[in-house]
Parts: C-alpha cells; structure tokens; sequence
C-alpha cells in the first residue's frame, strides 16, 4: 500500500494554531513596549502610548484566550 498521501509536515491548521498564538505575543508585547517606552522607540506622545498600548495588550490576550479555547 502507497503511504504517500500520509503528511510527514505539519498540517496547515497546526501551523495556523502556532502562528495565531505567536502572534497574540507579539500583540501583548508590542502593546507594552508601547506602554513603556513609546518616545524612546516610536516616537509616540505619552497621550497616545498608554491607550494605544493598553487597547494591545487587552486585544493580545483576547485573542490568546480565545486561540487557547479553540485550539487546547
């Protein structure tokens, strides 16, 4: 029997699982460097930095919570 058709990858759902939880990091930490240190690495007033880092922190683990319930 031909075993060909029998994937030795990764599936694209499973590197669609990892991609999604990488990216809910990369939004958690990208909203606290902005939060941080936002005129020191974006040059982004300290107006704008705290809502705009708070809204990425609170959307990264929206959608980590959310990639955890689908996927774990």
């Amino acid at each position: 029997m031909n075993r060909e058709s029998e994937h030795k990858w990764p599936t694209f759902q499973v590197i669609l699982k990892y991609f999604q939880g990488l990216m809910a990091i990369v939004y958690i930490l990208l909203g606290i460097a902005i939060f941080w240190k936002s005129e020191q690495l974006f040059s982004i007033p300290a107006s704008y930095s705290v809502p705009l880092g708070t809204i990425l922190i609170a959307y990264g683990i929206i959608r980590g919570y959310r990639v955890y319930q689908r996927n774990f």
